[in-house]
């Protein structure tokens, strides 16, 4: 396991704490997400941390708008998308 893993780990950071994050204003951006990671197998932060940004706009249902705030949400939550860590 790499360091950037251990770290991943250590977060304890839910795709559901990504989903809430999002609140009731934005909640359409946090289904997008949900049914694009449920077609791409998506299962866990570790899964989402293996796509890249490229990926991620090729998913159907995800834009650069839902993209830009997906990044947000997890460094609101402690999580660097690139280069990949937690901050806690």
């Amino acid at each position: 396991m790499t360091t950037t893993e251990q770290e991943l780990q250590q977060c304890d950071v839910t795709l559901d704490d990504i989903y809430k994050a999002f609140g009731k204003q934005k909640k359409h951006y946090a289904t997008r997400l949900k049914h694009a990671f449920l077609e791409h197998h998506i299962e866990t932060i570790d899964d989402l941390m293996a796509f890249s940004i490229n990926d991620f706009q090729e998913m159907h249902g995800i834009g650069s708008e839902t993209l830009r705030l997906m990044i947000k949400k997890l460094n609101g939550l402690g999580i660097d998308y690139y280069p990949a860590k937690c901050r806690r």
